[in-house]
């Protein structure tokens, strides 16, 4: 056995400041470790998302897009994005797009209402949100504004008249 491995070290934490030993040879053997790359690619400063860069996958977590064109048509992507939420973004996706996921995203007055999962093609789509367009929720609300309002007016009014008789 290697000399390092019998040794102890002696480690700090900074802020709490408290001792521990760790003996290197009394560790256990670790298995084979799943490992994910990690790149945001500079996605949220407004660069395009290709798949001419690496092939590791990308995993994009909590990340806010707002208008901005994702063109996947007919490549491999192999992304996948978290939490994410898009707004006003355009999302460009055909029959041969491969390799992508959306997991609990929200979907603010984009160019799509669903995402259909596909496994053959590597398509998974869980817990996602899809918001109506914002001029269409602007309207309804303009709307039932409009609504509350004469119904305040007509109750004023049956009171002045009630009072008054």
């Amino acid at each position: 056995m290697p000399s390092f491995m019998n040794t102890s070290r002696r480690i700090r934490s900074g802020r709490v400041a408290a001792d521990s030993r760790i003996s290197l040879g009394n560790c256990p053997p670790t298995g084979t470790r799943w490992m994910m790359t990690v790149s945001f690619g500079g996605l949220a400063e407004g660069r395009q998302l290709r798949s001419g860069g690496p092939t590791d996958e990308r995993v994009i977590w909590r990340t806010r897009f707002h208008a901005q064109i994702f063109d996947l048509r007919g490549k491999i992507v192999l992304t996948r994005f978290d939490s994410c939420e898009f707004v006003k973004c355009t999302m460009l996706i055909d029959h041969g797009t491969e390799q992508l996921a959306f997991t609990e995203c929200a979907f603010k007055d984009c160019n799509i209402d669903q995402l259909e999962p596909d496994e053959e093609r590597g398509l998974y789509v869980r817990d996602n949100v899809f918001h109506r367009p914002l001029d269409e929720r602007w309207a309804e609300f303009e709307h039932k504004l409009t609504q509350a309002l004469a119904a305040r007016r007509n109750k004023l009014s049956r009171s002045h008249v009630s009072s008054s008789v």
